[in-house]
């Protein structure tokens, strides 16, 4: 796929799309987004306990 229209040309673009895995590893994939600069995340929870997916995510990125 060419993300060239996404990028918008920029040779900086970060692809942040995905933040997958246990939970200290989703606390450094947030982190580094935060040290790039981004002051806000998008989270679609999954799965048949929404409200537990948002606890540990939460969880994660403290």
């Amino acid at each position: 796929m060419d993300d060239t229209a996404t990028q918008g040309g920029d040779p900086t673009y970060d692809d942040v799309k995905t933040l997958v895995g246990e939970a200290d590893k989703i606390a450094r994939q947030l982190r580094g987004v935060a040290e790039r600069g981004y002051g806000e995340i998008i989270y679609t929870p999954g799965g048949p306990d929404i409200a537990e997916e948002l606890r540990r995510f939460v969880t994660a990125g403290r």
